[in-house]
């Protein structure tokens, strides 16, 4: 069976990135889709972790990560059978690339946001970094 890995944010890219992958599985038979939303590390600073503290702060990061997959759910439904979804904790690219591997697919669905070259070039981007890391093909969509 081909797996086909979509990387979600949230963002309306990710939703065409989904769509698009969607189109993708129900084209070619014995084909699963594996959404997987990848939440970056815990960053907790000065006053925050003492109002909030980390198990609070990751509880919030969680809560938000399940709200990101169950729109992916609903905007699938009924579209594509056999979908499994996934939230991970760690850097974005490194993870998207790392799981990847580890499951087998055969490429990798994202979108990106659309940032010019000079954006691009000064903020980085985990569309890029993935492109740079993966070993399977990589579709980026707008």
């Amino acid at each position: 069976m081909r797996t086909i890995l979509v990387a979600i944010d949230g963002s309306d890219a990710a939703l065409r990135a989904l769509e698009f992958a969607a189109r993708q599985v129900a084209a070619v038979s014995d084909t699963r889709l594996h959404v997987l939303h990848v939440r970056p590390p815990l960053r907790i600073y000065g006053e925050i972790e003492v109002y909030a503290g980390e198990e609070r702060m990751r509880g919030l990061a969680v809560k938000e990560a399940e709200a990101v997959l169950e729109a992916a759910r609903r905007h699938l439904a009924g579209k594509v059978p056999g979908v499994d979804f996934e939230q991970l904790e760690g850097e974005p690219a490194e993870t998207i690339v790392r799981r990847a591997t580890e499951i087998g697919c055969e490429s990798i669905v994202m979108g990106t946001h659309g940032r010019g070259r000079l954006a691009s070039a000064v903020m980085g981007s985990v569309a890029q970094r993935v492109v740079h890391l993966s070993s399977v093909p990589v579709t980026l969509t707008r």
